[in-house]
């Protein structure tokens, strides 16, 4: 198992050896940042994760070496001096595409980025912005890949990697805000959501948009 920390350590735990962490790792001159998320990714050893940080950055780590990462990413990396900085709060990794990653930003935007970008290159494919706070959620579709759902305010919106300037879809404004949400796994066109006050909602956009 893998777990963040609220003290910004990201921790291994073998549950054949007890529930106390056989590794620990911090970033150097991190200044104790939440670990808000954390995702397995594809590698040759099935060792590797991403953890999106509350200062905005994305790490890649190897778990079975934990004194430095493999792979630094900052979502403040373009974001001009005196504008609002993002800190990651969700992150999804799908392995139908292994070099791309989506990340949520608690001041509402959602970046895609490259894992194999050059050295010295942008590694920042696309930002999209929609959201009036923090986007808690953010999924591939799994039948589209290039279809995603993020979750945020009282909205939830889908997304087209090609339609980068607004979400394609975006349900009502509920009057509680919107906590979570996944794709079915098994029908492409079906989502569900869930809201603050305890209420789950399931939406089929080949049904209906307006009403879940």
């Amino acid at each position: 198992l893998a777990g963040g920390s609220l003290n910004g350590e990201v921790c291994l735990i073998d549950s054949r050896q007890g529930g106390d962490p056989q590794g620990v790792a911090s970033l150097a001159g991190s200044k104790g940042d939440p670990v808000n998320d954390l995702t397995w990714i594809n590698s040759k050893m099935g060792s590797e994760v991403l953890a999106a940080v509350a200062d905005g950055s994305v790490v890649r780590w190897d778990m079975r070496q934990l004194k430095e990462p493999l792979e630094l990413f900052n979502l403040n990396r373009n974001q001009p001096d005196g504008l609002a900085q993002h800190g990651a709060t969700c992150i999804d990794y799908d392995y139908n595409v292994p070099y791309r990653f989506l990340v949520g930003s608690d001041q509402g935007s959602t970046f895609s980025f490259s894992r194999k970008a050059k050295p010295g290159t942008e590694n920042i494919l696309a930002t999209y912005e929609g959201h009036f706070g923090p986007v808690n959620c953010v999924q591939r579709n799994p039948g589209y890949q290039k279809i995603f759902l993020t979750v945020g305010d009282w909205c939830a919106r889908v997304w087209s990697e090609d339609a980068k300037h607004s979400s394609i879809m975006t349900t009502v404004n509920m009057p509680e805000k919107m906590t979570a949400g996944c794709w079915s796994p098994s029908r492409p066109s079906v989502f569900m959501t869930g809201r603050g006050d305890g209420v789950v909602q399931t939406w089929d956009l080949k049904y209906q948009q307006n009403v879940p």
